[in-house]
């Protein structure tokens, strides 16, 4: 419909006038709605395209700049073993090969207890599988005391049972070479690992 106006714009009733208000408030209103449902709508369609690209970005950016911290030393990365074998074979003071193959074979069955383990054996026979040169029956590279384990002279001369030996006696027997609380050899040898 429409409605007459007078010559300044003004309507020829009220009533005409409430109408014509009352559809420019709703049209408002609908733009309104219109407008905001669809940046709501374009927001989410960008979140959901750029969130991919967002998170290979940041990769990118993480990769390009973040120092590594494993580096630092107050960190811990989860060292491997095989490099933590190799820092003992580099290490610890030896001559042949096979006491390389003692050394790795002990690194990869003795757990945490490795560095103290390699430690013992270095203090106890330098790796060499031995007897004592002490009046005393302790034979072997861990100079396992014969008189006082059920174990044959044969046994305690085989350096892979004695590294078995002292990985499953650990806890329980003392070696005498190696002191565990001054982390020291209490025969004199010098530390390698100081």
């Amino acid at each position: 419909m429409n409605y007459k106006r007078n010559k300044n714009g003004t309507f020829k009733s009220r009533s005409q006038w409430r109408k014509q208000q009352e559809r420019k408030t709703l049209e408002g209103k609908y733009r309104l709605t219109m407008t905001l449902t669809s940046l709501v709508f374009a927001l989410i369609l960008g979140f959901a395209v750029q969130s991919d690209t967002y998170t290979i970005e940041n990769t990118h950016v993480a990769q390009a700049f973040s120092p590594n911290l494993c580096e630092l030393n107050y960190i811990d990365c989860g060292v491997k073993e095989e490099s933590k074998v190799e820092k003992a074979i580099r290490e610890i003071p030896h001559e042949s090969v096979e006491t390389e193959n003692r050394i790795k074979y002990l690194y990869e069955n003795a757990g945490d207890n490795a560095d103290a383990m390699a430690h013992t054996i270095y203090c106890e026979s330098m790796w060499n599988s031995i007897k004592s040169h002490l009046p005393e029956e302790s034979y072997g590279i861990a100079q396992i005391h014969i008189p006082s384990h059920d174990v044959t002279i044969a046994q305690a001369l085989d350096p892979y049972f004695s590294i078995d030996f002292m990985i499953a006696n650990w806890s329980d027997d003392i070696w005498y070479g190696f002191d565990r609380d001054t982390d020291s050899c209490t025969n004199g040898l010098p530390e390698y690992w100081k």
